[in-house]
């Protein structure tokens, strides 16, 4: 049954806005040129990429959606490495790089929160293996990658929970056994004030039985340097890591219509130091912490796609495993232990393990096999297991000794009451010599458990008029059931002081999604479609809010209503969107405008209370309505010479005032550009018997407003509005290519987001400096 809660009111934009509409399959700077192995011999039309966003095979330019992707032929021919290498060049994505697998992929405006562990709001897949969630995504290097598909809009019928913006897709090469292949790509760049960094990619593709089996093996290696300095400890290049790993995959074909893949994908990322600078003068890019900080995050996923052509339908089985396990250690001195002990220090400890395991089992009707009918059906499964072991622990130095270091702070600082108050009854150990026993190194910890697992029903049925028009209806039927629990510890000195062991009972609720989808194509370079969809993020239901009983009193003052279970907030997206090609192919325009109405918002709310109550707790607690237009346009003017061009504008504000943000109604929500503009030029020329190239991009990010701040008197940060350029030129061959870049070439100082935390302390994510690099590659 559910909890009585504050009505929201739902302000909707008139829907006209989304009639013209015209959203856009934003082909990035993909599509620009079509080539053959090498760059010199080209066609004189824009290439089209086969994607399968939409669970079949399909031009990018047939797809009735708004879907960006870039395949393994412009990555190479652009340099591109991982996710922040291309996201400008996407109309209405925008992302907080926070560092290693910290980055937060925002589609269409779609933020509440803001800071670098705030929860994402699309998904991304490796092939069919979903991992993200929580704070932590991952970020794979997209070496051997066949495509990336970006998929804007919600996207709960075919994706299910946590697409309520969209999707992004890694599509990874697969083993081919007609023939061995290699690929090797180095890169060396160094950048503005900091080390040298480099990187090693390798592939080999190995056919063992021809055309019945074949192996591809993928490793890497990058030393990404950082541009964080921090003076106290006299350490540059903070922010930097390393991320090595590989894939291997086996592909079985008994059959011609059976094929069986088994992969193994292994990342492994060390970053040193935190990526962020400290302070208010963030030009600097300095930190003020007083020990070093480190990130880790390792992922492995197996899984298994079966495939089986049935002449009249395709049936795929993907199963996976995704263990995904991260370690931070932030510093959090500056609140104020080193007052007591100089050489005192406090650090966040956090160790998260994630377990995935998941399997979808769908049919996909083949073409015209049912007459004017085309049809998906399937049906999903996930279980989503999460424990993490958070705390607030006590170290003596630079390097952070926790040998006894509760002892020597009490020893050293008798009379110190750091942590003060505790709650009510609870005796403190700090330094009263009253309270015998061992000095706690722990101050404050909570270890958390919480599952979540998921059983869907899924299809999609199109009925095609006439050659030229379709409609599309889709449903989802899900079933969430979410439990756990939490501990929450304080001062443990052998056994904590105080103790709370909050269990919850399991929480299940449905979903139903819906889609519709009318496409008009009147002839093969004109299309038009209008889609209405809806997507969703899975509420923690009864395994939050987490909220001790010593809390609840503060929580219901705070609310003015007793928190109840945190259900799944909601998204209808509406949008329409033209795809056009004229002057013969020359040139491809995709335009299109959309709404976005966001429901019962999953919202954090600090309690300000004691040591154990100083918590954030969530509720469904607002509503947000978004419009916006985006815009991709390709032009091969030559054969030698081709552009691209990008644009997009959204607002996205809330539907009435919210006191739990300090928020007004129509203000705008977090992290996302109010306007983004994007230009690219390439051009090819024959050199020396070769083929030379030179690409020149330049990309604008408009304003971007900070998280609603809890101070009514203090204004949100605003940052942004900046401009970057990249430039590229070198020589290839058939078979290899040497390439010398600049990226960010007037050395711009951008600041790409800001933010405070609770102590008001403020944190910012800053551009990388002027990398100059030179990378070669080699096919074979």
């Amino acid at each position: 049954m559910k909890q009585d809660k504050p009505q929201v009111s739902c302000r909707r934009v008139p829907l006209y806005a989304a009639i013209g509409g015209l959203s856009a399959a934003a082909i990035m700077p993909i599509a620009v040129v079509a080539q053959e192995e090498s760059r010199g011999a080209q066609s004189s039309r824009v290439e089209e990429i086969v994607v399968t966003a939409s669970r079949r095979s399909q031009s990018l330019s047939k797809v009735p959606m708004a879907i960006s992707a870039i395949d393994e032929q412009r990555i190479e021919q652009y340099g591109y490495t991982n996710l922040e290498s291309f996201f400008r060049s996407v109309p209405s994505v925008t992302l907080v790089d926070g560092g290693a697998q910290r980055k937060q992929v925002i589609i269409r405006g779609l933020a509440i929160e803001s800071g670098v562990r705030a929860e994402s709001l699309s998904s991304i897949y490796v092939d069919e293996a979903l991992v993200s969630g929580g704070s932590f995504n991952l970020d794979p290097r997209i070496f051997d990658m066949e495509r990336v598909e970006l998929l804007k809009g919600p996207q709960g019928t075919l994706y299910g929970g946590g697409s309520i913006s969209g999707s992004t897709r890694y599509i990874t090469n697969k083993p081919d056994s007609r023939e061995f292949g290699a690929n090797i790509a180095l890169d060396t760049s160094i950048t503005e004030g900091s080390d040298l960094g480099h990187s090693v990619d390798a592939m080999v593709n190995v056919p063992i039985i021809e055309d019945v089996l074949a192996l591809r093996a993928v490793g890497f290696f990058a030393d990404n340097v950082g541009f964080y300095d921090n003076t106290y400890l006299n350490k540059d290049d903070q922010g930097g890591f390393e991320q090595k790993g590989g894939r291997v995959a086996l592909r079985w074909t008994p059959h011609d219509r059976i094929a069986l893949t088994a992969s193994y994908f292994l990342d492994q990322t060390d970053q040193d130091g935190w990526y962020r600078a400290t302070g208010p003068e963030w030009e600097k890019r300095e930190q003020e912490n007083r020990m070093d900080e480190r990130l880790t995050a390792d992922a492995e996923i197996v899984s298994l796609q079966v495939e089986v052509d049935l002449g009249w339908a395709n049936v795929t089985s993907a199963t996976s495993q995704l263990e995904f396990d991260s370690y931070r250690k932030v510093d959090r001195t500056f609140l104020g232990i080193d007052n007591f002990l100089d050489s005192a220090r406090l650090a966040v400890l956090d160790d998260t393990r994630d377990s995935t395991f998941a399997e979808e089992l769908r049919i996909v009707s083949a073409p015209d096999a049912f007459g004017n009918f085309d049809w998906i059906a399937g049906v999903y499964y996930s279980d989503i297991e999460v424990d993490v072991d958070v705390g607030d622990y006590i170290g003596i130095g630079d390097e952070y000794d926790q040998v006894n270091a509760g002892d020597r702070f009490a020893a050293a600082s008798p009379d110190q009451d750091f942590v003060f108050p505790f709650p009510e009854g609870y005796v403190s150990p700090f330094g009263l010599q009253e309270v015998p026993g061992t000095y706690p190194d722990m101050i404050y910890r909570e270890i958390v458990r919480s599952n979540e697992e998921q059983l869907a029903f899924f299809g999609e049925l199109t009925y095609n008029f006439t050659p030229q028009l379709s409609a599309t209806v889709g449903y989802r039927d899900t079933e969430t059931t979410t439990g756990g629990g939490f501990v929450n510890q304080v001062a443990d000195a052998g056994e904590p002081v105080f103790s709370e062991n909050v269990i919850t009972e399991e929480y299940k609720e449905p979903h139903q999604n819906y889609m519709l989808n009318l496409t008009y194509a009147p002839t093969d370079d004109f299309l038009v479609f209008a889609r209405a969809a809806e997507g969703f993020r899975v509420g923690t239901g009864g395994a939050g809010p987490t909220i001790q009983p010593s809390c609840q009193a503060l929580a219901e003052q705070t609310f003015g209503f007793k928190p109840g279970p945190i259900e799944s907030d909601e998204m209808w997206g509406y949008e329409a969107g033209t795809k056009l090609s004229l002057m013969d192919g020359k040139m491809k325009i995709n335009a299109g405008v959309f709404q976005n109405e966001w429901s019962d918002i999953q919202v954090d709310v600090n309690l300000d209370g004691n040591a154990t109550c100083s918590i954030s707790v969530t509720q469904n607690v607002a509503s947000a309505t978004g419009i916006g237009f985006e815009f991709d346009m390709n032009y091969y003017a030559t054969e030698r010479l081709a552009f691209t061009a990008a644009a997009s504008w959204i607002d996205f504000s809330l539907d009435d005032d919210q006191p739990f943000l300090n928020a007004l109604d129509g203000d705008r929500l977090p992290s996302h550009p109010d306007y983004t503009l994007y230009g690219a030029a390439d051009y090819n020329f024959p050199f020396m018997g070769l083929s030379g190239f030179v690409r020149g991009e330049v990309s604008y990010t408009g304003e971007i407003l900070g998280g609603f701040n809890a101070d009514g008197g203090v204004p949100r940060t605003s940052f942004g509005e900046y401009t970057l350029a990249n430039t590229r030129l070198g020589v290839a061959s058939d078979h290899w290519e040497a390439a010398l870049y600049v990226n960010n070439v007037f050395d711009e100082d951008a600041l790409t987001f800001q933010f405070a935390d609770r102590r008001n302390r403020i944190e910012s994510l800053v551009n990388r400096p002027r990398t100059i690099g030179i990378n070669f590659r080699t096919r074979f």
